[in-house]
């Protein structure tokens, strides 16, 4: 019974040792404490991202988020013009709630960046099983938007952007498949 518990214990132990969170990206830094930090090429101001990783994981999509508004409004056969437009003010919206949530962030003075958090190592931290689903998911959203591609008859603009997201969904799958081969060489 005492063994059972020591696996336990040792179980949490490991899995409370994390030394890379699990954010990365271009802007994405460790402090001297191993603590995440957004360095802001334009302000240059260092933001403290500890303990709010998930917040800026959503605002980091901000880009993405505005050229999947412009697909989705034009499924609804709006013109493309004001489909950019709404795109656009999506992407406007979302830089501004996430300027607002660095303003709500602990400031950092004097931070020089040098150890760089990349998207890889990000990925190899997060869980095997997280990790395949989003290659299998990846892998069915690109082959799901070719099959639409074929059944709608897509001809033009729509058809080019369909292929464009099934060609990123693969590269997606792709990284995704890398970060999961070298978890363990790292």
């Amino acid at each position: 019974m005492a063994n059972m518990k020591n696996k336990r214990s040792n179980r949490v132990k490991q899995v409370d040792k994390k030394t890379t969170p699990e954010i990365g990206g271009m802007n994405v830094y460790f402090d001297s404490r191993q603590r995440p930090v957004y360095y802001d090429r334009f302000s240059k101001r260092a933001y403290l991202l500890k303990d709010v990783e998930k917040t800026y994981q959503l605002y980091s999509m901000r880009f993405f988020l505005g050229i999947a508004a412009i697909v989705i409004i034009y499924a609804f056969k709006l013109p493309l013009w004001l489909c950019v437009v709404l795109g656009i003010a999506v992407y406007a919206f979302m830089e501004f709630k996430f300027r607002r949530f660095l303003s709500n962030l602990t400031q950092m003075t004097n931070f020089v960046p040098e150890k760089k958090i990349s998207k890889v190592d990000a990925e190899r931290q997060k869980p095997l099983n997280k990790v395949i689903l989003k290659i299998v998911l990846f892998i069915l959203l690109a082959t799901l938007l070719v099959i639409n591609v074929k059944q709608q008859g897509y001809t033009g603009v729509v058809l080019y952007l369909n292929y464009a997201f099934a060609v990123a969904s693969v590269f997606m799958a792709l990284f995704e498949l890398f970060a999961c081969l070298t978890k363990n060489k790292k």
